[in-house]
């Protein structure tokens, strides 16, 4: 393990796989898919991403442990310094995007939120980690070339303002006419009726294309090697 201050969390050696587990929290299929992902996103682009799963932080702070981490391994290429790290901690139930300041115009600091808060916490909520991680492998990656699909996750803010509008007439829609039928068989004209909506699924992403292959699962899951890479401290935090 490598040293820090006194009484802190000690940083392991830099891993040789692009998934470190400090437990055994993945199985190694779900590993070998994950490597294999970040792998050819280094292939493509030589940008380094690395996924590290922490059993606790031992009463660290989430952002000064994962930048520690980052520093230590060196992630990223020196000149572009363009590493990413996606760590979870899971006894505290926190997890970090943390990138290298070459990466931050595209990956900034809410787009690091939104991948964690809406893709990444549905699936640890859901105890589906490995799926978690690699959707938030893929909408990283769509950060960085629109013409990229990104995974299939909405919270209520991102919902299309025009599928928002669509919801509420369908919704008064519905009442308008309910109410009426209500009102005839309390008066006795026993009226009926049934009709049909269409309410668009706010689960799909309306904004995004989709196709590319970039950031396909498995391929050559090669080992990971610093290059040299610092961060400036861009990225975000969250909890489930």
């Amino acid at each position: 393990m490598l040293g820090g201050k006194a009484g802190a969390k000690p940083i392991p050696p830099a891993p040789q796989a692009y998934v470190y587990q400090e437990g055994t929290r993945l199985d190694a299929g779900a590993v070998r898919n994950l490597s294999g992902t970040l792998a050819s996103h280094e292939k493509k682009t030589g940008q380094q991403w690395v996924i590290a799963l922490f059993e606790t932080l031992d009463g660290e702070d989430v952002f000064d442990y994962s930048h520690r981490v980052f520093q230590a391994w060196k992630i990223g290429r020196a000149k572009e310094r363009d590493g990413l790290l996606l760590a979870v901690y899971f006894q505290e139930r926190k997890s970090r995007i943390h990138v290298g300041y070459g990466l931050e115009p595209m990956i900034t600091d809410a787009r690091a939120k939104r991948t964690l808060v809406n893709v990444l916490r549905p699936s640890l909520q859901s105890g589906n980690l490995a799926q978690g991680l690699s959707d938030s492998v893929q909408m990283l990656q769509s950060f960085l070339d629109p013409d990229l699909p990104a995974p299939q996750h909405h919270s209520p803010s991102e919902i299309p303002t025009w599928v928002m509008i669509t919801l509420l007439l369908g919704g008064l829609g519905f009442l308008l006419p309910a109410l009426i039928i209500a009102h005839g068989i309390k008066s006795g004209r026993g009226a009926r009726g049934r009709g049909g909506m269409f309410i668009p699924d706010p689960s799909l992403d309306w904004n995004r294309r989709s196709g590319g292959d970039w950031g396909s699962r498995g391929g050559d899951s090669g080992g990971f090697s610093g290059g040299g890479g610092s961060s400036g401290g861009g990225g975000s935090s969250d909890s489930w």
